[in-house]
């Protein structure tokens, strides 16, 4: 009992000691309250749009704590464009490819209290092939 209360005290000392701040305390110095979201439609992935657009209003309302408004009343302006993505065969069952390696491309632009920002993330996946 007495080494979880040291492990415990311990870790909770290191994260105040080290600087760690919550996200969405850091975010709070980087957006305004009411944010504008955009995603860009591409043609070669409609359907993951409205997704995508769906998952940023949350991750507005819970991290950011943050309102999505229109884009007249928007202080602060996120736009998302997708990038591209390439599927690399891994693993191979029976002569089919069972694994790939997906890597993802979104570009951000974003209006903030510092001015526009730009940032491109590339997400790399392994992921089975399921059948369906």
């Amino acid at each position: 009992m007495k080494k979880n209360l040291f492990l415990s005290l311990f870790v909770a000392f290191w994260l105040v000691s080290c600087g760690y701040k919550p996200s969405s305390q850091t975010i709070a110095h980087i957006f305004e309250k009411s944010i504008y979201v955009e995603v860009a439609i591409d043609r070669a992935e409609p359907e993951n749009a409205s997704y995508v657009k769906d998952e940023l209003n949350r991750l507005v309302y819970t991290r950011f704590k943050g309102r999505v408004v229109s884009k007249e009343e928007a202080q602060s302006k996120i736009h998302i464009s997708y990038g591209g993505s390439t599927f690399l065969p891994i693993a191979y069952s029976g002569g089919y490819v069972s694994r790939y390696l997906a890597t993802i491309i979104v570009n951000f632009e974003m209006q903030t209290k510092q001015g526009t920002l730009k940032k491109t993330i590339v997400s790399t996946v392994e992921s089975d092939i399921e059948g369906v």
